[in-house]
């Protein structure tokens, strides 16, 4: 009976992924350079490629942050920042991607860069759920 249930999950998968799949690319960070002249830094990474992946609807919320001296002290207020957080889930099956996704690791996709925050995996350990973020800020 469980593999019956575990085969109907990686169905559902290829049928999000044939409706609703969009091209995302995973990177990883392998070395950083310094220039401490210039006060550059060149980020070496490598590109991993997911045809398909499914990217759920957002979830956005508009947030602020107070100053760590506000807080603090409870004073007047000093600074602060508003800024738009979304959150989106992204479904993908293992045997797209070559390498084991990572909370180190960032995406893109729309041209819009987003941060891993939370990993799991199936029951099964075929299939990967991961919630990324994004913020947009005014300060």
């Amino acid at each position: 009976m469980a593999r019956n249930v575990l085969r109907q999950v990686k169905n559902v998968i290829y049928r999000l992924k044939r409706n609703y799949g969009l091209t995302v690319v995973f990177y990883k960070i392998t070395g950083d350079q310094y220039d401490f002249k210039t006060g550059e830094v060149d980020r070496d990474a490598e590109a991993h490629t997911v045809k398909r992946c499914v990217v759920l609807p957002f979830k956005e919320l508009k947030k602020f942050e107070y100053d760590l001296a506000y807080i603090a002290t409870s004073k007047n207020f000093t600074y602060g920042a508003l800024y738009d957080y979304r959150s989106r889930i992204l479904m993908l099956d293992k045997d797209d991607i070559s390498v084991d996704i990572t909370d180190d690791m960032y995406c893109v996709f729309n041209s819009e860069r987003y941060q891993i925050k939370e990993i799991n995996l199936s029951e099964d350990q075929q299939a990967y759920l991961i919630i990324v973020t994004r913020i947009d800020g005014d300060v």
